[in-house]
Parts: C-alpha cells; sequence; structure tokens
C-alpha cells in the first residue's frame, strides 16, 4: 500500500516525463468527462421537454383551455336554451349537456395531472366545488321553468352569476398559468447549450495544445489516443452545435402555433358570449341596436376583428413558424364579418344569424384544430432531432477519456 501510495505522489509531483504526461492526461480526461455530465444534463432537459414532462403541461394545458371554452359554451347554452320568455329550446339545453360533460371530463383530467402542490391545482379544485352547484341551478331552473316561472329565472340569474363571477375567471386564471408553464418548459428548451459546447470546445484545444507539444518535444508523429479523443469531442460538440439550433427553431414554431391557437380559442369565447348576449335580447324582446347589448356585442367583434385584435394575434404568432406558410385566416374574418352583418341587418334570433353563427363555430373549431396538429407536428420534429442528444454526445465524451488514457499509456510505455 505505501508503494502505491509512493507511485501516486510521484505521478503528481514529479518532474520526469512520464509524470508530466500522466497529469496532463488526467486533466484532458476530466475535461472529457466535464463535458460528459454537462452534456447528459442538457440533453435530459431538451428532451424532457418534449417528453414526459412536456407532454404532461402540454396535456394539462389544452384540457384547462377546453375546459374554459366548454365553460362558457355552457353559460351560453343554458341562457338560449331557458328563456327569459318561458319558453325551451331542447337543442340548446343538448348543447348545454355535451359542453358541460366535457368541462367535466376535461377538468378532471388535468386535476389528475397535476401535482397535489401545484399552483393551479387548488384553483381547478374550485372549479370542482362550483360546478355542481352551478349545474344544480341550472337543472332547478329547468325544472321550474313552467311551474314557477320566476322562481325558474331566479335559478337561472343565481347559475349564470356564478359561472360569470367565480368559475369562469378562475378557468381563464389556471388558462393563462398553465400556458405560461408550457411556454417556460419550451423556452428552456430551446436555449443554447453554452455549457456543454464551451466546455467541448475548451477539452477540444486542450487535446490539440498538448498533442501538438508532444509531437514536438518526442520528434514523433501525433499520438494516436490523443487523435482520436480529439475526434470524438470535436464530433460531440459538433452534434450539440447543430441539433440545438435545429431543435429551439421547431420549439419557437411550437410556441407560436400554441400561441395562435390560444388567440383563436379567446375568439371562439368572446363569439359565445355575443351569442349569449344574442339569445338573452330576443328573449328581453329588445334590439342589438339598443345601447347596452348594442354596446356589448360591438365590443366583443371589435376585440376580434379589430386591427391588432384575436385574428390578428393569430395571424401573426403562427406566421412566425417560418417552416410552414402563415394560415389564411381570411375566410374565418369573413365568417365573423357574416354574422355581425346578419345580426344586425336581420336582428336578433334571426335564421340568417343563426346559420352564420353555425358556421362560425365550425370555421372557428378547424381553424383550431389546424394549429394544435401544427403545434404537435413541431413537438415531434424536435423529438426527432433531440434524438439521440441525451446519450450520444456524452457517450462520445467517454469515450474520448478512455482514449486520451490509452494514448498517454502508449506514449509512457514508449518512454520507458
Amino acid at each position: 500500500m505505501t508503494g502505491v501510495v509512493r507511485r501516486s505522489v510521484r505521478l503528481l509531483t514529479g518532474t520526469r516525463t512520464p509524470a508530466r504526461l500522466w497529469r496532463r492526461g488526467a486533466l484532458l480526461a476530466t475535461l472529457c468527462l466535464l463535458t460528459a455530465v454537462l452534456g447528459v444534463l442538457a440533453g435530459y432537459a431538451r428532451t424532457d421537454a418534449t417528453g414526459e414532462t412536456g407532454v404532461r403541461l402540454a396535456t394539462i394545458e389544452y384540457d384547462v383551455a377546453e375546459m374554459y371554452q366548454a365553460l362558457n359554451g355552457a353559460n351560453a347554452s343554458a341562457a338560449a336554451g331557458l328563456g327569459r320568455d318561458q319558453t325551451r329550446s331542447l337543442t340548446q339545453l343538448s348543447r348545454y349537456d355535451s359542453y358541460i360533460t366535457s368541462a367535466s371530463l376535461r377538468l378532471d383530467h388535468a386535476t389528475n395531472l397535476l401535482g397535489p402542490d401545484e399552483p393551479d391545482t387548488a384553483a381547478l379544485e374550485t372549479i370542482t366545488y362550483q360546478l355542481p352547484r352551478y349545474t344544480a341551478a341550472v337543472d332547478a331552473a329547468r325544472a321550474l321553468r313552467d311551474q314557477s316561472p320566476t322562481l325558474g329565472q331566479a335559478q337561472l340569474d343565481s347559475a349564470t352569476a356564478l359561472m360569470s363571477s367565480t368559475i369562469l375567471p378562475v378557468a381563464d386564471a389556471v388558462q393563462q398559468s398553465r400556458r405560461a408553464a408550457l411556454a417556460d418548459d419550451y423556452e428552456r428548451a430551446s436555449g443554447f447549450p453554452w455549457l456543454p459546447v464551451l466546455c467541448g470546445l475548451a477539452t477540444l484545444v486542450a487535446i490539440v495544445v498538448v498533442s501538438v507539444g508532444e509531437a514536438r518535444r518526442t520528434r514523433r508523429i501525433l499520438n494516436p489516443g490523443l487523435l482520436a479523443a480529439g475526434a470524438l469531442v470535436l464530433v460531440a460538440t459538433g452534434w450539440w452545435a447543430v441539433a440545438a439550433p435545429i431543435a429551439a427553431g421547431h420549439l419557437d414554431a411550437a410556441l407560436a402555433h400554441n400561441a395562435a391557437a390560444a388567440d383563436l380559442g379567446q375568439a371562439r369565447v368572446a363569439t359565445l358570449q355575443v351569442r349569449a348576449v344574442e339569445i338573452d335580447t330576443l328573449a328581453n324582446d329588445a334590439s342589438v341596436s339598443a345601447e347596452t347589448p348594442g354596446q356589448t356585442i360591438e365590443a366583443s367583434f371589435v376585440r376580434v376583428l379589430g386591427s391588432g385584435g384575436l385574428i390578428d394575434a393569430a395571424r401573426t404568432g403562427a406566421s412566425n413558424d417560418t417552416g410552414t406558410a402563415a394560415p389564411d385566416l381570411g375566410g374565418l374574418r369573413g365568417t365573423v364579418e357574416s354574422w355581425r352583418t346578419a345580426l344586425h341587418d336581420h336582428g336578433a334570433g334571426s335564421e340568417q344569424s343563426r346559420q352564420s353563427f353555425v358556421r362560425l363555430t365550425t370555421s372557428v373549431s378547424d381553424a383550431i384544430g389546424l394549429e394544435q396538429g401544427r403545434r404537435a407536428s413541431a413537438i415531434d420534429a424536435t423529438g426527432r432531432t433531440l434524438t439521440g442528444i441525451d446519450i450520444g454526445p456524452t457517450a462520445l465524451a467517454v469515450l474520448a477519456a478512455l482514449a486520451v488514457a490509452a494514448g498517454i499509456a502508449l506514449r509512457v510505455r514508449e518512454y520507458r
């Protein structure tokens, strides 16, 4: 044991050529292994963005967005199905049931995916508690509509107030929070891997310096082990330098399409709110050009159609993906304008307004589906680009460390 310690001390402090070679070899091998460690950490962070964590965040974000839109649809359909004129629309009530079912399924799924200590868990629990109260009030309004219209309307007003003042604001806050969480995850994964790349370059420079110095000192050809180590580190560093920017471009495209889908979802919510005002106006035998409903309807249309509005924002977000053509949202804008014209020219509840709204609903759903599909394609492209990035460069760097050890051992043996 004492002899081993003495030899180790001589290798660390000795002035002869073998000791000097081992010290330099140890330094180069350490740099190679440091590059490997930094590479595996950076690789895991990026593959996880398109792997388990990324899929979970994207699924929660999608569930919450769909839940929010379904809740708005349920509120509008309930108002339309149980009109103030004591009429009952079975079609609207059927849509209400469908919206509530969809919102409940999305709520349950998102809640199950969220951890108990995550920030939005409490908010989803609030919705879980309040939604049955809302549906109970609507069911009571249904039951009382024929027996006691006044009590039935009071129950419907109570349900609408609960949805508007509590459930929807909480759902909107959760939706914004989950969208931000997904964006943060993608942005972290799209950053350039400076640490493994810079460490790889420093390792490559050190290998070159040692190799050239030893070649000059011994007047021999370059050490094959160090030459192999340099080639391996060069490939590993180049892998990172090429793959990371390409993957970042795909992730940026995914973010752009996700933002476009979110803007289109907000546009769908705004149109549902206009539809609710239209039905309420019809039930009260008022005109959509009256001051209060007119202002509400026009404000929603401006939010969707105006310069810099939701359709323009969706177009801008989607066009940030340079890999695909910007979506043609002119048709969607024309459908919204057609409904706006029908509503003003033919009045609330007219057949022209109803048909225009149905076409609009289909157009918005198709546009959202297109953007969500493009986001999924961008994520798939990211995954393909990052295939092996968490293992490949790391394995090359470890092999480089072994090649350094072999090369130094060869030179020491030649010296002896």
